[in-house]
């Protein structure tokens, strides 16, 4: 069961944004990290290709194309979502394959097709989100990698997003680190990474509580640029606070 619907993701990528440039060392302190994993973990060459669900408004697409050589590939089915992901490659003018439908009906024609498949922000919409790793994964070629993030909704964080702002909390399901691990496990996936990483870059969303938005936004600008320098992802993840976990592995 979806705890999300098409109104809420055309109401969530609704709002103009305007286009930036892809950096190579990403913006915030969450993509940093996501960055320093990647270079440990991921190869380069324009004969891998990639898949990312749920792109709308991604950079990571264009992350990819530019900086690994990826063949790159992007599912959404919001048209607010894909209009904004459409506008960021014509901005970069970066090519991309871009479809706009439910990743759980795309069928044959995407079966073990990619090498790195990644979704962010996307599982923990899911009641059932063993069975969305399992599409995700289905999508793989042998030994391909599934990269998913999700964000910590446990302990302290969770709280304070659910007295913020309840009605986002509940379309949420909490994932912990031993979920991830487990699902994986579960569907022939090897963990390769299982990281805790971000931290000032909280991941709160503010739908209807414009003026905390606001404020938030500006705490979350701060942070994300004096913080991203400072604390590599494995002194985030050796204290245990993150604001995001990251599971990378392998399909056996």
């Amino acid at each position: 069961m979806k705890l999300t619907d098409k109104t809420f993701w055309e109401s969530y990528y609704g709002k103009k944004r305007k286009p930036r440039i892809v950096q190579k060392s990403g913006y915030g302190i969450i993509e940093k990290h996501l960055i320093e994993i990647f270079k440990e973990i991921l190869k380069q060459g324009s004969h891998l290709s990639y898949l990312e669900l749920g792109c709308g408004d991604s950079r990571w697409i264009i992350y990819f194309k530019k900086f690994y050589g990826y063949e790159v590939w992007g599912v959404d089915y919001s048209d607010a979502g894909i209009k904004l992901i459409k506008d960021r490659l014509r901005f970069e003018n970066i090519k991309a394959n871009i479809v706009k439908n439910d990743f759980t009906k795309l069928g044959e024609n995407f079966s073990e097709k990619f090498d790195i498949v990644s979704s962010f922000g996307v599982i923990e919409h899911f009641e059932d989100y063993n069975e969305i790793i399992k599409v995700f994964s289905s999508f793989l070629k042998k030994d391909g990698l599934l990269i998913t993030g999700v964000p910590k909704l446990t302990g302290i964080q969770g709280k304070i997003q659910k007295v913020l702002d309840e009605e986002v909390f509940n379309k949420h399901i909490i994932i912990d680190k031993k979920d991830l691990k487990k699902v994986y496990e579960k569907n022939n996936l090897e963990v390769l990474e299982l990281r805790e990483i971000g931290l000032i870059s909280l991941g709160y969303n503010f739908r209807k509580r414009k003026l905390l938005k606001k404020i938030y936004r500006y705490y979350n600008w701060l942070g994300n640029r004096t913080m991203k320098w400072l604390l590599p992802f494995k002194i985030v993840d050796s204290l245990k606070i993150g604001s995001y976990f990251v599971v990378i592995g392998r399909k056996k």
